[in-house]
């Protein structure tokens, strides 16, 4: 079971972070976007620092980031077409 996504407008856990919008940013080298659509991927990364499951994708050219709120989120894994998202006490 995927753990529920946390919407940064029903944070009451004192443990989740920050979820104002400008908390986090993200900075690449001017050729990351077109090694992932050379690759034909996009990359998750997960930081448990920060609370966020992060995904990366080139989009017309660019890099598009987009950051999900979870409750320290450990770990991604893929396996048989489905995204498993590793938290502090549930998978």
């Amino acid at each position: 079971m995927i753990d529920q996504l946390v919407e940064p407008s029903t944070n009451t856990d004192s443990e989740l972070p920050d979820a104002t919008p400008d908390a986090l940013a993200s900075v690449h080298t001017e050729s990351f976007p077109a090694l992932l659509n050379s690759l034909g991927i996009s990359v998750a990364v997960s930081t448990y620092q920060a609370g966020r499951l992060v995904f990366l994708r080139e989009d017309h050219g660019v890099l598009n980031t987009h950051f999900r709120l979870f409750r320290r989120p450990m770990g991604v894994a893929v396996h048989s077409g489905q995204l498993w998202v590793g938290t502090a006490c549930e998978v």
